[in-house]
């Protein structure tokens, strides 16, 4: 029988679920649903919702870790209903979310993977990286053979390159400061870069794509690592990011 001491039952309080005890299938599907109702990415472009819907997306993960873990000997059959220990719980009014906006077409950006994309090369590469509170976007492969030996990985709460060197360094997105188009031939930075993104498509590696830190120093260049509609791309959806952690 799954355990019913108060922190299970808080935390089955924070996924949602109806009662408790649970099956380990009700847990499953209780945390997917909370996760899709409070993932951070469906309040990009409401900035009075992102921290919370982070805060509670953090939760959510906490809590269903937490509770298979310490339910791991349970089996899945569904757990019969025993009034004297089942807790019924009232449901949550939740907020209706905004109406989701519109994602960063990585799909369309050659090199640059969304996270319904991955490989299993590159699944790897995320869950090596990436704790128990974050979770992948999108992924690059900078080393031009998919083998993501080097790699420019967009995460929920920042971003994390592997360069040639071997190096991994990690930018949150709070720490994020100025980013430039700059075209290599000329070294003119693109000011106006929503009006030529159109010409820029199909450009093999025109451009850089420059990232620094709020502090002023630089966190990482992309040269001819990537084309320059995968560059585009990713100053597109980091652009965004900084709009939403702006102080």
């Amino acid at each position: 029988m799954p355990c019913t001491c108060g922190t299970c039952r808080d935390h089955a309080r924070t996924l949602g679920l109806a009662r408790w005890p649970a099956s380990k299938r009700a847990v499953h599907r209780a945390y997917r649903s909370a996760a899709k109702l409070w993932h951070p990415d469906r309040f990009a472009n409401d900035e009075t919702k992102i921290r919370e819907a982070e805060e509670r997306f953090k939760l959510l993960q906490a809590a269903y870790s937490e509770l298979t873990e310490h339910n791991r000997g349970e089996t899945e059959e569904e757990v019969p209903e025993d009034p004297g220990v089942t807790e019924d719980f009232a449901p949550e009014v939740e907020p209706k979310p905004n109406p989701v906006p519109r994602q960063i077409p990585f799909g369309q950006a050659p090199g640059v993977y969304s996270i319904s994309q991955f490989s299993p090369e590159a699944q790897a590469i995320a869950a090596r990286h990436l704790g128990l509170y974050d979770h992948a976007i999108a992924i690059a492969d900078l080393s031009g053979d998919d083998s993501f030996d080097r790699f420019f990985l967009l995460a929920s709460h920042g971003v994390i390159v592997k360069d040639a060197s071997g190096s991994i360094s990690l930018l949150l997105y709070e720490d994020l400061g100025r980013m430039e188009i700059v075209n290599r031939e000329s070294a003119g930075k693109i000011r106006l870069w929503q009006k030529v993104a159109g010409s820029l498509i199909g450009i093999k590696s025109s451009y850089s794509l420059q990232i620094y830190r709020r502090s002023g120093t630089e966190f990482c260049s992309l040269t001819a690592q990537l084309g320059d509609a995968a560059k585009i791309a990713i100053y597109q959806y980091l652009t965004r990011k900084k709009q939403q952690y702006k102080t």
